[in-house]
């Protein structure tokens, strides 16, 4: 099963945190040069996931647009209300 799209965006904004914190850190200048190396390359990587959850995004968009893929709406179905008294 893909993700959604809601789903996508999920994950972009949660890895839009983590770089966000990251750079945070890059000013710290109590960290170590190692440390500064390593927090660049989590930087890449994340910067490269970024990338690929856009493409996905807007692959998804393309594909819904075009017709290849339907973005079905569900209702939201709440379990905890008591559906039987009025």
């Amino acid at each position: 099963m893909s993700l959604t799209l809601g789903e996508l965006c999920d994950k972009l904004c949660i890895v839009n945190i983590k770089i966000y914190n990251m750079v945070e850190k890059t000013y710290d200048n109590t960290i170590t040069d190692e440390e500064r190396v390593a927090l660049e390359e989590n930087m890449r990587i994340m910067n490269e996931q970024r990338r690929d959850l856009i493409h996905d995004i807007d692959t998804y968009i393309e594909d819904v647009i075009s017709g290849k893929r339907i973005h079905k709406l569900y209702p939201r179905i709440k379990s905890y209300k008591d559906f039987l008294k009025k």
